[in-house]
This record gives C-alpha cells, structure tokens and sequence, in this order.
C-alpha cells in the first residue's frame, strides 16, 4: 500500500481529535497538503518527524516501538497549579517585602540629604 504513512498519519489525527485543517495550522502549511500526506503521498522522513510532533506523537510511537505517551491526568495537574499558586504567592510576597525594605532606605536617604541640604542652603542665603 503506497500512501500507508499517510493513513496511519489520518488514523492517529482521528484518534487526537486533531482535524486536518487544525494539523495543517499547527505545520504552517494549506490543508490541502495534509490532505495530499492522508490520501496520496508518503513524506519525507523530515517532513514526517514534523507531522509527527505537530500531533504530539514520537517516532517510536508512530512506528510501533514504543508504548502511548500516557496522558496526564487532571488531578496531577491540579496539583502542579495548587503548587505553582503557592509558589507565586511566596514569591510576590518576597518582592513585597524587598520593595518595602527598598523603599526603607530611600527614604532614610531622603532625609540624611535633607539634613545634609539644610545647613549648606542656609549658609548660601545669608
């Protein structure tokens, strides 16, 4: 069977809910390429591994050497936000902090320069 790259490319589209126009966004080509890769042509290997990543799916994968690529789980994911919130809370909170302190010393140093301006500002008025 001469186009059986490109069935096997059009089944694994079908079973990622990815449509052809979608792949061909994803590739930056016209639709009507991907339908000439489903319906005709073999393409090369480059362009192959291209199409491969575009539908998420590795070499091994697509030639049967490897198992599925698990799909990641909602739950995990949740977990990973809850995580990452935190972190970002933790983070801002540091900024907060070094923000207060930062402006601390400015105005520490505003002051010195105003004791420091007094003096010179009266001896030049008189």
């Amino acid at each position: 069977m001469d186009n059986h790259i490109g069935l096997k490319i059009k089944e694994l589209c079908k079973q990622k809910g990815l449509s052809g126009a979608e792949l061909a966004r994803r590739l930056g080509i016209k639709p009507q390429a991907v339908q000439t890769f489903f319906n005709t042509k073999n393409p090369r290997t480059d362009t192959l591994e291209k199409v491969l990543d575009a539908i998420g799916v590795s070499k091994e994968e697509f030639w049967g050497l490897a198992k599925p690529t698990p799909q990641v789980e909602e739950e995990t994911v949740t977990i990973k936000k809850a995580e990452y919130t935190a972190m970002l809370e933790q983070l801002v909170k540091y900024q907060q902090k070094e923000l207060e302190d930062q402006k601390a010393v400015i105005e520490k140093q505003a002051q010195q320069n105003q004791t420091i301006s007094t003096p010179a500002e009266s001896s030049i008025s008189k």
